[in-house]
């Protein structure tokens, strides 16, 4: 006596199921691995190069002395991470000290002094990947440290 009402409850959920199984869409979406030590030898090279640098005035350094031991530490970042491009930027508003590491296809250490224009506050510093920032040098002392890492597609870059 019932059974119809049955027989039009089966047909009611398969047809549910068939709607909702043609409706499901799959996506799926990959990522490559976090690179964690990109990330933490970068916070350790600014800690690092500041440490130095602190080191530098405490005890009277010459700039030409400061500047060696700033390569050296650049030299041993670049060891660790040889794909990784690192820069140091240091001094004060009347002159900047840039040394830059590239990766290995040309693996150089280049120092060049930066002299902002006068009456300006910003610098503009140049990456070997083509890209460009400003700097505000109104705070006194300035130390940047930047390193970019391109891999694959991605492109990761860190500043402090």
């Amino acid at each position: 006596m019932y059974k119809r009402g049955q027989f039009f409850l089966i047909a009611a959920v398969i047809i549910v199921f068939v709607l909702l199984g043609l409706g499901t869409i799959y996506s799926n979406t990959s990522a490559t691995k976090e690179d964690g030590s990109y990330y933490d030898r970068s916070n350790e090279a600014s800690f690092e190069g500041a440490r130095l640098l602190d080191y530098g005035t405490f005890n009277s350094i010459s700039d030409q002395g400061v500047q060696d031991i700033m390569k050296n530490l650049t030299d041993y970042y670049s060891s660790l991470s040889p794909d990784t491009e690192f820069l140091f930027i240091y001094g004060n508003s009347s002159g900047l000290t840039k040394i830059t590491i590239t990766p290995p296809s040309t693996n150089s250490i280049v120092t060049s002094n930066i002299v902002p224009s006068p009456g300006s506050n910003n610098i503009t510093v140049n990456f070997s990947s083509g890209e460009n920032i400003t700097l505000d040098l109104s705070n006194g002392k300035v130390f940047y440290t930047f390193s970019i890492k391109n891999r694959g597609d991605e492109h990761l870059a860190k500043t402090k």
